[in-house]
């Protein structure tokens, strides 16, 4: 094999582990994650959606969450929406909107059930 193919194969090597993970590194599902809600709050519903943009993949969240307000201990909600940010870090998953953070691992969310979305 002449010095310009073992170059080339390589650099394909390279690229397909660097591909595979990527690949690998997202780790959640889309669908439906509903964790406890404390003491008397309602459960907090966080729907995680995979949207298609511009050939990439890009997480897109909604976050339901209740929380005690003002000062009559009445029960409040908050609901966010928009495009996450993604990271990947020794096997974990952090989808991150406003000042939320969904920590995955190995596509859980620690102390949630999961209701996976409907495929198209």
């Amino acid at each position: 094999m002449d010095i310009s193919k073992e170059i080339f194969m390589r650099q394909l090597i390279i690229l397909t582990s660097i591909l595979a993970a990527a690949c690998a590194a997202s780790a959640y599902d889309a669908g439906t994650y509903t964790c406890p809600g404390r003491g008397h709050l309602p459960a907090n519903i966080y729907v995680v959606k995979k949207i298609a943009v511009g050939g990439e993949t890009l997480p897109y969240l909604e976050l339901t969450r209740h929380f005690v307000g003002g000062g009559n201990g009445e029960v409040e909600t908050a609901l966010m929406r928009g495009f996450a940010i993604e990271s990947n870090l020794r096997g974990k998953t952090t989808l991150s909107i406003a000042s939320v953070s969904l920590e995955l691992e190995a596509g859980s969310l620690k102390g949630c059930s999961f209701l996976p979305a409907e495929r198209k």
